[in-house]
């Protein structure tokens, strides 16, 4: 299911001068909703297709852990 695959998505990241960064995400909850979308329309790349719309129906409290170099 997807909202599965979404659900465990806790890390970002960056790269700079060549330097690729990881960081994780701690949070403990993260409430996501389903969202009927019944149109999607996009330029910004050919390929691009909706493959689903979630929300988040409350502000959650999250840290930002140290980046660690890949």
């Amino acid at each position: 299911m997807l909202k599965d695959r979404v659900a465990i998505v806790d890390r970002a990241y960056s790269a700079n001068k060549g330097v690729v960064k990881m960081l994780q995400i701690s949070r403990d909850e993260w409430p996501l909703e389903w969202v009927d979308c019944y149109h999607f329309q996009t330029n910004f790349f050919e390929t691009a297709r909706l493959e689903g719309a979630f929300r988040v129906p409350k502000v959650i409290d999250y840290v930002w852990n140290t980046p660690k170099e890949l």
